[in-house]
């Protein structure tokens, strides 16, 4: 659905209704966000493939499945702080 535009061009599905202000955008930008949604979407269905890969071959070495979740989560957790801080620097966010 990502790469389908519909007839001539007119998006079918879209967050935003068409009185958005980003309905106003010139249609080179909205194809370069296109391509750049795809290409995002493409590299994530691979990481999360290689991610359960991965898991999988550590859990046949690792023998207590629920303590690596635990651990995965906890990475997860420190890895979406370390961003917010990043990218919000407001203490109230």
């Amino acid at each position: 659905m990502t790469l389908y535009k519909g007839v001539k061009g007119v998006v079918v599905i879209s967050l935003f209704s068409p009185h958005s202000t980003n309905s106003t955008k010139p249609v080179a930008s909205l194809e370069k966000d296109w391509m750049k949604g795809s290409l995002l979407l493409i590299v994530s269905g691979f990481s999360q493939a290689a991610f359960y890969i991965l898991q999988a071959a550590t859990i046949k070495k690792y023998s207590a499945p629920i303590l690596l979740t635990s651990m995965i989560c906890l990475m997860g957790t420190i890895q979406a702080v370390v961003v917010t801080v990043i990218l919000d620097r407001k203490a109230s966010s």
